[in-house]
């Protein structure tokens, strides 16, 4: 067989797939593979039976009742277990009389230890079986649910602890009592792996003082952080091996080690080792001689002690005593925790085979899997070799050239700045520069403009300064009407305001463009009052504050039409519109030349120059805004954020006005992290967003619907959702028009109420403006620990009874994973996963990206037509009934 080939072998339903679980036969072991809550949930993913031999969780405290009320069949004989099952899950490996009852076929995960144990091995690949390790599992990320070995671990580490507490003579914690003082027990632990971590900070939460040392020195900081003291020696070398494990450590560094235990030794009272490496015989740490120069009563607890041990006195599965020093060399401490190990080994099992599906449902061995092909020891009788080590992580790549120039470029040019300006000017730029690293984090709403004084304007610049206040006054009244309308629907308060959560983003589109308007007139206006003594950097900044104005005064105008319903939310798309843009953006620098030679002592010039550059860059706005589609808008209005942001920058630049230049940046970068976040959840180039794509999607008449709708009621909606388990909600802005949050709150209260199990799922860009329908969701009182971003629950609905859709449209459009439709890359909810979908709507009618949806005509989806509000209301009457 080809290891190279990545196929899945052995693809079988769920449903024609028989799960046994036999009683363990090692002696003393009294842990169990799988719990009856694991029993039930392998049946409810569709596996025929599963066998559980009578028994074999009694000493685990699961009797025969708790599997038979789970689904399980309950069995007295192992045979019947062996001979009637396909999948067979143990905790240890079958023994050699278990052996003769796997036949050709089976599928066994347990632990193994391929290498200690390869006579067995090889017997039971005799057999024509598949068999998995558990102790095989890789140690990486996404592993993490499957590796029993460290759930053992853990449990390992709280028990050495109470075993070295029961076996010592005194108490951990130190006490000062009426009889005389008692000093706290002091312990070292050698690992600070799972098993390591877990008994320092059990030690540490019964009061002794506790050492911790490994040979890695990022163990240091975890060590640390549970109370503990990290030692080390003086030696610096990094022990980090492959898999999380330690590797073997020079000549010199072990010298060291062992002097720094002989030390160590002398002056503590408990030492519990952990040191393993896999696959060969146990390090000695502890010595005879070290042993020696203990006081009396001290404890050893040696957890490698199956594996050759840590001490050199340890006898395997027994408590042992050398020069009254007592040694615990047990080999099953998970096993003294049965009912707890057992749990936390079945949830690692189960996982484990579920995982094993590369078509949904269905069992199957893919080698190409990095789990499955590093558990795996024997398939259908051939042993495999080995899964060879994970690669090192990659080095860090250079920095590309073009990374390197315009680093270089940008260097340069601050130092040319500072050779050829003032020291006002660096000063504003320092300011920028600070400011900008602020709005990395927090964004500033404000303006300050300068009037020539006096109480009323008397000249043109004058009153172009005055319009620019009223202007920048309306967007700050705004911006603090906005915040108080948010802010009071966490109050409860009636609001006399017009705005309303659903008018949010066309009224923040609309307040920017004043003040798009208000840095055009603050630009001409300043420019035009003093042209006989203007400075080159004074006129530079103040064309660009034109320019940044009226691309963003009118580009917010387009966003503010298309957000109210004014205008289509189509793209427009322009022919040559790259080359319009372009041709446009030229004529502006060319007049910016014009405007910096010519302008100077000539003021009809520099009229000229700024008014073409006004018309010019209002154009532009409305050339790039309108070629953006309604499903990108949401970015849009960030983007526009920080286009008023930086249109501040440059009048702040301008005046010598460091306010500005702060608030200025404080907003612009803020806007554009905010837009760069946006884009990289839609999995959209800020370049397509900004120009309306670089490339022309396929038209919306190459995508062909096929099937019919299926209409439903609210009564059988209610009764679907009363009838689950898992029931996920996708709001929408249909939901925030509609008002319908406070009945869909209440819904959700009832259910989870009678044990549903309720989330919502919410897109990075649902609603029309960013947070739109978190806000809303909060406002109704929804606990926001079930309200989930999209990453965090689209793997989630392939396991859900239901989910119910309420006006959401282009982010649960399933035509987004087609190549070259307009909306393609974006992500999008995988709603049309779940085993029923509902869909709230008033018609047919496509979603804001006007892109048709398929998930409508789906086989699985029912749609509710009717306004939400109205819908969810009957919805919520109805669940009522059915629940009271």
């Amino acid at each position: 067989m080809s290891l190279a080939s990545g196929r899945p072998i052995a693809l079988l339903g769920f449903g024609v797939l028989t799960v046994g679980v036999p009683t363990e036969t090692y002696p003393g072991e009294r842990r169990v593979a799988v719990a009856p809550a694991n029993v039930a949930v392998l049946l409810k993913k569709g596996f025929a039976h599963v066998i559980v031999q009578s028994g074999a969780g009694a000493l685990a405290g699961f009797p025969d009742s708790a599997y038979l009320a789970a689904g399980a069949t309950i069995v007295a004989e192992p045979s019947l277990v062996w001979k009637n099952s396909d999948i067979v899950l143990k905790v240890r490996s079958p023994s050699l009389d278990e052996v003769p009852h796997v036949k050709a076929g089976h599928t066994i995960l347990s632990f193994v230890q391929p290498v200690q144990n390869k006579a067995l091995v090889d017997k039971i690949a005799a057999q024509k079986a598949t068999l998995f390790a558990m102790d095989m599992v890789p140690r990486i990320s996404r592993a993490q649910v499957f590796d029993a070995l460290s759930s053992m671990a853990n449990i390992a580490g709280y028990k050495a602890v109470l075993e070295a507490s029961n076996t010592f003579g005194r108490f951990l914690t130190g006490q000062v009592t009426a009889a005389g003082k008692i000093p706290p027990c002091k312990i070292l632990v050698i690992g600070a792996g799972v098993a390591g971590l877990s008994a320092i900070a059990t030690a540490r939460r019964m009061g002794a003082i506790v050492r911790g040392f490994d040979t890695r020195p990022a163990a240091r900081e975890q060590v640390q952080s549970l109370g503990a003291e990290f030692i080390e020696v003086s030696v610096k070398e990094d022990g980090s091996g492959a898999g999380g494990y330690a590797k073997e450590m020079s000549k010199e560094f072990i010298e060291a080690e062992m002097k720094l235990f002989a030390d160590q030794a002398r002056d503590v009272d408990i030492i519990i080792t952990t040191a393993l490496i896999p696959g060969r015989q146990a390090p000695v740490l502890i010595t005879k001689s070290m042993l020696d120069v203990m006081r009396p009563g001290s404890v050893i607890v040696d957890l490698a002690a199956e594996a050759g041990g840590n001490c050199e006195a340890t006898v395997a599965g027994s408590l042992s005593v050398y020069n009254d020093v007592k040694i615990i060399g047990y080999t099953d401490l998970p096993s003294r925790l049965p009912t707890q190990s057992s749990t936390l080994y079945s949830n690692n099992i189960t996982k484990l085979l579920l995982s094993m599906a590369p078509i949904d449902k269905h069992f199957g061995i893919d080698l190409a899997d990095e789990v499955v092909r590093g558990s795996i020891v024997a398939l259908n009788g051939e042993i495999l070799p080995p899964a060879p080590h994970p690669a090192p992580p990659p080095q860090r790549p250079a920095a590309s050239p073009r990374e390197v120039g315009a680093i270089t470029l940008a260097m340069g040019a601050i130092l040319s700045l500072g050779k050829a300006t003032d020291p006002v000017f660096m000063g504003n730029a320092m300011i920028f520069a600070l400011a900008s690293l602020i709005g990395y984090r927090m964004v500033g709403i404000g303006g300050l403009f300068v009037l020539g004084g006096g109480y009323s304007p008397e000249t043109v610049p004058q009153a172009l300064g005055a319009a620019s206040v009223v202007l920048s006054f309306v967007n700050i009244s705004g911006g603090f009407v906005i915040t108080k309308r948010m802010l009071d629907m966490f109050k409860r308060l009636l609001i006399g305001k017009r705005i309303t959560p659903t008018d949010l983003p066309q009224t923040v589109a609309a307040l920017h463009s004043v003040v798009g308007l208000a840095a055009m007139m603050t630009s001409i206006g300043s420019v035009m009052s003093g042209i006989d003594h203007a400075t080159s950097l004074h006129l530079i900044t103040a064309y660009l504050g034109v320019l940044i104005g009226g691309v963003t005064f009118t580009g917010s105008v387009v966003a503010f039409m298309k957000l109210a319903g004014r205008m289509s939310s189509k793209p427009i798309r322009l022919p040559g519109k790259h080359l319009v843009n372009g041709t446009l953006l030229g004529t502006n620098m060319a007049t910016m030349g014009a405007f910096l030679t010519l302008a100077p002592g000539s003021p009809a010039i520099a009229a000229m120059a700024l008014g073409a550059n006004a018309l010019l860059s209002c154009i532009k706005g409305v050339t790039t805004t309108a070629a953006i589609g309604g499903a990108d808008m949401p970015v849009v209005i960030t983007v526009l954020n920080a286009y008023s942001g930086f249109a501040l920058v440059a009048e702040g630049f301008m005046l010598d006005n460091p306010l500005l230049t702060s608030v200025g940046a404080l907003i612009g970068v803020s806007g554009s992290i905010l837009s760069y976040i946006m884009c990289t959840a839609m999995n959209r180039s800020l370049g397509n967003v900004l120009f309306g794509g670089m490339a022309h999607p396929v038209s919306q008449s190459d995508y062909k619907i096929e099937g019919a709708i299926t209409k439903t009621s609210v009564g059988d909606v209610a009764d679907a959702l009363v009838g689950a388990e898992n029931v996920i909600i996708v709001v929408g802005y249909g939901m925030a028009v509609a008002k319908a949050q406070y009945s869909i709150s209440e819904i959700t209260r009832m259910l989870r109420s009678k044990g549903v199990n309720v989330r919502f799922a919410i897109h990075p860009v649902a609603g029309r403006m960013p947070g739109q329908c978190n806000v809303l969701l909060a406002e109704a009182n929804v606990p926001y620990d079930i309200v989930l971003e999209m990453d965090e629950i689209n793997d989630d609905f392939s396991d859900t009874d239901i989910t119910l859709v309420i006006g959401a449209n282009d982010t649960v459009n399933p035509i987004a994973l087609e190549p070259g439709s307009s909306i393609a890359g974006m992500p999008v909810l995988h709603a049309w996963k779940s085993k029923q979908v509902v869909v709230m709507k008033r018609g047919m009618s496509s979603g804001y990206a006007d892109v048709p949806n398929p998930m409508f005509f789906m086989p699985g989806t029912q749609m509710l037509f009717g306004d939400a509000k109205t819908s969810c209301d009957a919805l919520k009457a109805a669940v009522e009934s059915k629940l009271t």
